[in-house]
This record gives C-alpha cells, sequence and structure tokens, in this order.
C-alpha cells in the first residue's frame, strides 16, 4: 500500500501529505515483526523496497514496481 501511495501522491498533494504516516506505520511494524512473510507484494522485500522509495522519495533505480502496474 505504501508504494501505491507514494506513486499517487506524486500527482495528488492530498495523497502525499499522508505519507509520513503510511511510511513511519510500516517501519514499525518492520522492527517488531518476528515473523515477517516472504515476497514480493505481501512480504519483508517488497515492504523494504517501498520504504526505501518513500524515504529516499526516489523511484526505484530497478523499477521492480513496474510489475505493479504503477509507473509513469
Amino acid at each position: 500500500m505504501l508504494h501505491t501511495a507514494w506513486r499517487a501522491g506524486e500527482h495528488d498533494e492530498r495523497v502525499r501529505d499522508r505519507l509520513p504516516r503510511l511510511r513511519d506505520t510500516l517501519a514499525d511494524r518492520l522492527r517488531h515483526d518476528r515473523h515477517p512473510a516472504r515476497g514480493l507484494l505481501a512480504g519483508e522485500p517488497g515492504a523494504r523496497l517501498a520504504l526505501r522509495a518513500a524515504i529516499t522519495d526516489t523511484p526505484p533505480g530497478t523499477r521492480w514496481d513496474a510489475c505493479l502496474l504503477l509507473d509513469d
């Protein structure tokens, strides 16, 4: 959800304003989850990739998110 919101936030200021809360919530869950799920869409790897994009405010260099059909 974070990455989708981050991409949408490129075009909608209201969505962009909510990104810090989403980002912080995800980071907190990753810190406290002792048994994170695996996988790109619903697991820790995808969550960390989304978190990196949101923290750096930079599109993914590897374009991993193309599979989500969110690319400009």
